[in-house]
């Protein structure tokens, strides 16, 4: 890029509690988080919070859910860019409060897998909201987002976020030994990287640039909450960044749905 993405300023500090009271509609399975995974959870989502308080336009995760389909359908309709300055979306993943046990029976992590994905909610039609459980100093391949964008969360931890364009169209030019072979260099080049701590609140669609996403931590587990509107079955991924023109199509698979392990 370097892409200057201004929604990386809107940064927000979870500071209040926000209970979640949704009954669940079948009983999870036990979390295979290690205990002291979970108490490490419980200790940076915990502490030190204050009480839920109306006045500071916090908002839960049952609240979230319950507004996204109205905020994304009208900031469409008003034709407002996602991550821009005016994107209510942004600022609702901004607002959100969450403590360990709001999550908890979404927070299914796998040690044999780099990351979880895990489905907290989705109307099928406009948005998927997940739970995403980082294993220590692991990451995602590079990949692209075929929707109007995605919005993620840091809920514990630090995360990483290294974004890529493809440079093969810039590096064609004309070969010195040969006037009428044209030479291209095919890759993905690594042009932002940022590490997110609790609390902040990231935006990219593929205007901005491919990315992939890791956890800094090597020792514990980091969480991220992540928003795809609106929902999309696959998208691209590149194991190499040397060579753009070979990429693969990965399905999006869900380890766990609402809670339950697949």
């Amino acid at each position: 890029m370097v892409i200057t993405d201004n929604s990386h300023n809107h940064n927000h500090q979870s500071t209040t509690r926000a209970p979640w009271n949704t009954s669940p509609k079948s009983v999870a399975e036990p979390s295979p988080l290690l205990d002291d995974d979970v108490k490490h959870l419980n200790l940076l989502l915990d502490t030190p919070h204050q009480q839920h308080d109306a006045s500071n336009s916090s908002c839960s995760l049952e609240e979230l859910i319950a507004q996204l389909p109205t905020a994304l359908s009208e900031q469409k309709a008003q034709g407002i860019p996602p991550g821009s300055d005016g994107d209510e979306v942004f600022q609702l993943m901004s607002r959100v409060q969450v403590d360990y046990p709001d999550v908890s029976r979404y927070a299914h992590a796998d040690p044999s897998r780099h990351y979880t994905r895990n489905l907290i909610s989705t109307d099928g039609t406009s948005y998927t909201l997940l739970l995403l459980c980082w294993n220590p100093h692991r990451s995602s391949p590079i990949h692209d987002h075929p929707c109007d964008g995605c919005w993620m969360k840091v809920l514990q931890g630090q995360v990483f976020e290294s974004r890529y364009r493809d440079v093969t169209n810039e590096n064609a030019g004309i070969n010195p030994n040969n006037n009428n072979h044209t030479a291209t260099t095919p890759g993905l080049e690594c042009t932002h990287h940022e590490v997110y701590s609790q609390g902040q609140v990231a935006f990219i669609n593929d205007s901005m640039g491919y990315h992939k996403v890791g956890n800094q931590d090597t020792t514990h587990l980091s969480m991220t909450l992540h928003l795809y509107a609106p929902p999309f079955q696959q998208c691209r991924t590149w194991l190499d960044p040397n060579n753009s023109q070979k990429s693969s199509r990965s399905k999006m698979c869900f380890y766990s749905a609402y809670g339950k392990v697949l």
